[in-house]
């Protein structure tokens, strides 16, 4: 059995190809947990994220199901105020609206049905095209002005 600490330094590494996404936001940090090999793709994910508050969630979707619990603090998501285990679930493609951290900051766990579906998002453009975007390349991360208010 693998045990994890969240005080502990270690738990905040991320395994395998999603240790290049770690300390990419300032105002959060995460990790990664995938269940079985990382870099199966059918496999499950689960991914920790502790924001600061204030810190703010554009709407998106993901590509696979996504089943979300608060574990700490509270997060607004298009107007409702969700805190320690509340949850939210998403199917493929759902999207989830605009969050924004409240004042005592969030922790929450999300678990992917796939492990490309953690990484794989898809925002609504400004003009309403789907804009699919991988979180691992590091790159083309659509800004706020490109999206749907």
């Amino acid at each position: 059995m693998t045990h994890y600490k969240m005080s502990d330094p270690a738990y905040w590494e991320s395994p395998g190809k999603f240790a290049e996404l770690d300390c990419v936001i300032p105002s959060m940090k995460h990790t990664y947990f995938v269940l079985g090999d990382v870099e199966r793709e059918e496999g499950q994910a689960a991914l920790v994220m502790k924001m600061k508050p204030g810190h703010v969630i554009n709407s998106h979707a993901h590509a696979s199901s996504v089943f979300e619990v608060v574990v700490e603090g509270s997060i607004e998501v298009d107007g409702t105020v969700y805190g320690p285990g509340d949850i939210m679930m998403l199917k493929a493609g759902e999207p989830c609206g605009r969050g924004v951290v409240g004042p005592e900051g969030c922790t929450t766990v999300e678990f992917f049905s796939t492990v490309q579906g953690a990484y794989n998002l898809i925002y609504e453009g400004a003009d309403g095209e789907k804009i699919h975007w991988n979180s691992l390349e590091r790159r083309g991360r659509p800004g706020t002005e490109q999206l749907k208010a």
